[in-house]
């Protein structure tokens, strides 16, 4: 009510916020960070100091991203017609966008900032449609002729601001530079990876892209004894180079400690407040570490118990989020249902908050990054 009384007390043109109504201006800022950008978008013609405070002040996008963390899924129908919804954690859907393009059939999603990639490979044509998820504006352009089952990431360069796709397969690499136009809006062949890694998949997990370099897991199909199932090769996007060794993960280190064979578990890499992260899944104690590189070294930050979020041998399990309060999102999926749920485990209390949050219809999930609060 007393927002209410805020928005009707301000004039189209009316003071900064500091001035408007009876709330404080530190008050009146932690109350719009609670608020969805569905309606924070509403509030822009409130005055010129709340348009400006809610589309350019990147503090505040932050903050609010922060707090209001939203997962993309994209799917094709019955109907031969593709589709993007952007969830929150509540499994409100916020906007859908249906790509005009016919026949779009869907293989792959990557995602950085406000930008998602889908991608058609494995069939004639190869495609990839951008979309700005907080304007909704699709753009379709053609894959690289040489990519077959290819594995796509999105990634920022930070020195320039440059947004560049990677294309890469067993035996091909490929880079795009976004934006550019003309001559200059070409895939650019560059060198093959140092060794195999795993392939595009129905999972998000096989790569991560943290601080414009793209990481990706090395294949179990090496005949290498020495790299271990959480080995990745790196691609820095800035100088559009291989790292030339593999980066061992804290098996290889031999941090984990294990007893069991290696085969009990499930490795995925994540991208989490801005660490490269693997998520090791071990289904032999049915319970995830979660592993940070730190200054060059793997800490282990998280042990979840994931038989206090649920229990299916049918289900895997990977990390999306971590709020500062020690709250970790995760996903849990049944490929063969086509059902996803949404759990938030507490670290602190070792429980599961809440019920899960279950989304259906999607061949393919990512999570928006950027801040949905569009000009």
């Amino acid at each position: 009510m007393a927002l209410q009384e805020a928005c009707s007390a301000a004039a189209p043109c009316g003071p900064p916020a500091s001035s408007i109504g009876i709330i404080p201006a530190d008050v009146l800022y932690d109350v719009l960070l609670h608020l969805p950008a569905k309606t924070l978008c509403r509030f822009r013609a409130v005055s010129r100091s709340w348009r400006s405070l809610l589309t350019a002040d990147p503090h505040f996008a932050e903050a609010h991203t922060s707090r209001h963390p939203v997962v993309v899924t994209v799917f094709f129908d019955e109907d031969r017609r593709s589709h993007a919804d952007i969830f929150d954690l509540s499994g409100n859907r916020l906007r859908r966008v249906t790509l005009e393009e016919p026949c779009f059939f869907i293989t792959g999603l990557c995602t950085q900032g406000n930008l998602a990639c889908l991608t058609q490979t494995g069939v004639s044509p190869n495609r990839v449609c951008l979309i700005n998820l907080a304007t909704g504006v699709t753009s379709v352009l053609p894959g690289p002729e040489e990519a077959g089952n290819a594995m796509y990431m999105l990634g920022e360069v930070a020195s320039s601001g440059e947004h560049k796709l990677l294309c890469v397969d067993v035996i091909h690499c490929h880079v795009f530079v976004l934006g550019l136009g003309g001559n200059h809006r070409r895939w650019r062949r560059k060198k093959s990876p140092p060794v195999r890694v795993a392939g595009e998949s129905y999972r998000a997990g096989n790569a991560a892209v943290v601080q414009g370099t793209v990481y990706c897991l090395v294949s179990q199909h090496t005949g290498d004894a020495a790299i271990y199932k959480d080995s990745m090769v790196s691609f820095d996007l800035e100088t559009e180079e291989w790292a030339p060794t593999f980066l061992p993960g804290s098996l290889g280190d031999g941090l984990n400690g294990l007893r069991r064979p290696c085969f009990y578990l499930d490795i995925s890499l994540a991208e989490l407040s801005g660490y490269l992260v693997t998520a090791h899944t071990d289904h032999y104690t049915w319970s995830m570490d979660l592993w940070f590189l730190v200054e060059g070294q793997w800490c282990r930050r998280y042990h979840i118990w994931l038989n206090v979020i649920f229990y299916s041998p049918d289900m895997l399990a990977e990390p999306w989020f971590v709020f500062d309060d020690g709250r970790i999102v995760l996903s849990t999926y049944d490929v063969y249902k086509r059902s996803m749920g949404f759990w938030v485990y507490d670290t602190r209390s070792k429980a599961r908050i809440g019920e899960m949050t279950e989304i259906r219809d999607w061949d393919r999930v990512g999570v928006c990054t950027g801040s949905l609060l569009c000009p």
